[in-house]
């Protein structure tokens, strides 16, 4: 792993995004995030909790349109504007 991925792991997730984009044409003018939250070891007895999510909601939101910006910048050149 070390000698196939030596890109900085964002570069490689703006990679796989901009991929997925041109083999999915997927159109990319209005973008939505709802927050969900999936553990990825889940089972019956697990449960992410509303009350977390609403206690940090401006924490994410502020995180969430901090990675916008910075992905903005990255595709400026292409014309994607993520907002």
């Amino acid at each position: 792993m070390k000698e196939r991925l030596k890109g900085n792991i964002e570069d490689i997730f703006h990679e796989i995004n901009r991929y997925i984009i041109n083999k999915e044409q997927i159109a990319v003018d209005k973008l939505y995030i709802d927050g969900t939250k999936i553990e990825a070891n889940a089972n019956k007895y697990t449960f992410i909790w509303k009350g977390s999510i609403e206690k940090y909601r401006e924490k994410l939101y502020r995180k969430i349109m901090k990675q916008l910006e910075k992905m903005n910048e990255r595709y400026q050149e292409t014309g994607i504007i993520f907002l």
